[in-house]
């Protein structure tokens, strides 16, 4: 009970119930944070834009999967011309898939002394035919 505190019975005396409720209701007043509806609330739209979201990065991996194989087998396309046309490649050491690969990376360019293919990309594309006709697939 507080010092001074009216104990006659009167509405609005501070007793010892009345001071409890008081610092009750001073405590949730002064309680800050979210509510259980506000955080399920928060954490649906979250779960929603994810279902959302997830599926096409899914797609896009695949669709970059498959650019990065276009792309290796158009240089290396690229390769075996320039080579067949600089007479790096010929009938004689083109037989098979893995020659064609071992002179592209292994032979000198005309023009930058460089080999034709620094290295082999991966995914590694398909050399199917043979000289000069050969066919590169992803």
């Amino acid at each position: 009970m507080l010092p001074g505190a009216d104990v006659s019975g009167r509405k609005g005396a501070v007793t010892p119930r009345n001071e409890k409720r008081m610092k009750l209701k001073n405590f949730l007043r002064k309680a800050k944070g979210f509510t259980l509806v506000e955080l399920i609330a928060v954490v649906s739209v979250i779960l929603i834009l994810v279902a959302i979201v997830v599926p096409r990065i899914g797609d896009l991996r695949g669709q970059a999967t498959n650019a990065r194989a276009q792309s290796n087998a158009k240089i290396v396309q690229s390769a075996i011309e320039r080579a067949a046309v600089e007479g790096a490649l010929t009938a004689a050491n083109a037989t098979d898939q893995a020659s064609v690969y071992t002179v592209l990376t292994t032979a000198t360019n005309g023009m930058s002394g460089a080999p034709y293919l620094s290295e082999v990309p991966n995914p590694t594309p398909a050399i199917t035919g043979s000289f000069p006709n050969f066919t590169v697939t992803p």
